[in-house]
């Protein structure tokens, strides 16, 4: 720690000269760093994601290997493959500088979707994934931000743009439905039930404060 005689200052960062009277310091010590590097903590994330890039890329290799040197009828080193993908894609969100929520929430939400629907087409497509993980997933998410909202009460309409995204989710199962793909149309039709519902209900209770947040939201004036 190097010190200003005449001001009579103490002073730990890197400075070469008093912050008050611009004189010289006196003192050996080169000083200390009085905040947090975040240049560094950002540079051991993204050191840290490529190693586990690299081990899961030669993990994958070793899989497809020992698949197809045994029975590839069955594609698992896929699944393993996908999974790691799920993994690092989660890792990549809730580490990246920035990113909000509502990106983290539907963004892996969506991914192990995605996922679970690749798993059921590589075991034969049972359409199990579709049917019933799918809306399943809808309506555990509108039940989280159901009780995000319950916990936030002071400030529950952030949330109404997110249940609006959901609503627009949920249809995919019914139209999919209509088109043939969805074969049971009971645990989809209940999802879209439900967080029409809960759409309903914030924008009708949150009255003008919703109005006021999708004006903020849109930039939309008057």
């Amino acid at each position: 720690m190097r010190k200003c005689n005449f001001c009579n200052l103490k002073i730990k960062d890197m400075t070469s000269s008093c912050p008050l009277c611009g004189g010289v310091l006196e003192g050996t010590d080169v000083g200390e760093m009085t905040y947090p590097n975040v240049f560094k903590r950002t540079k051991a994330i993204n050191i840290i994601f490529r190693v586990l890039l690299f081990l899961s890329i030669v993990s994958v290799i070793i899989c497809v290997q020992v698949n197809y040197h045994t029975d590839f009828s069955f594609k698992w080193s896929l699944i393993v493959a996908m999974s790691l993908l799920f993994a690092l894609w989660l890792i990549y969100l809730f580490t990246k500088e920035g990113a909000g929520y509502r990106l983290r929430t539907f963004g892996g939400v969506m991914a192990g979707v995605i996922l679970v629907v690749f798993i059921d087409y590589l075991c034969g497509f049972k359409r199990w994934s579709i049917n019933y993980v799918f809306p399943a997933t809808i309506i555990t998410v509108d039940a989280v931000l159901l009780l995000l909202m319950l916990i936030n009460r002071r400030n529950f309409q952030s949330y109404t743009l997110l249940i609006g995204g959901l609503f627009l989710i949920s249809l995919i199962p019914p139209i999919l439905y209509l088109r043939g793909i969805v074969t049971d149309y009971r645990v989809a039709h209940l999802a879209a039930i439900i967080v029409f519902i809960t759409l309903l209900g914030v924008v009708i209770l949150g009255g003008s404060r919703v109005k006021q947040e999708l004006k903020r939201r849109f930039y939309i004036g008057g």
